[in-house]
């Protein structure tokens, strides 16, 4: 039996017809408010642990991986209200645009690459200094 957000808000996927714009805020404001309270049970979880052990630290992660997704999932329902907004005859199109690449494993790092090329970024010099970080990181 679907849940009451999945039948109210269904998360459209790629290859999914006629994909709206309306569609794509409705599953993020779920999707928001479900991690919203997510991050909340786990951050009261988190105030009960120890501090610096390793079941703290593990919480801790869990808690930064639910409030990430609760920024993701406003920032889009924000973002897709806004399109909506100043370009309504377009917003479904960049929706269903929107889907296919979210969904696609490869397109976003080729296109994050390509961006910074452009933008006067060298890609290949962040990457190496970040490899070189966490390298740094992993030594201590």
């Amino acid at each position: 039996m679907k849940s009451y957000a999945e039948t109210v808000a269904p998360c459209p996927h790629w290859g999914d017809e006629n994909i709206t714009a309306d569609q794509v805020i409705r599953a993020a404001l779920v999707n928001a408010q479900e991690q919203f309270e997510r991050m909340h049970a786990s951050m009261r979880a988190d105030m009960t642990m120890e501090r610096g052990t390793a079941a703290y630290e593990s919480a801790l992660r869990q808690t930064l991986v639910y409030t990430t997704n609760f920024i993701t999932h406003s920032i889009v329902a924000d973002l897709f209200n806004t399109i909506q907004r100043l370009a309504l005859d377009e917003a479904d199109a960049i929706a269903s645009t929107f889907v296919a690449r979210s969904e696609s494993g490869d397109y976003y790092p080729e296109a994050i690459w390509d961006w910074m090329t452009a933008s006067g970024i060298d890609p290949e010099r962040i990457r190496t200094e970040t490899i070189a970080a966490i390298a740094a990181e992993k030594s201590k």
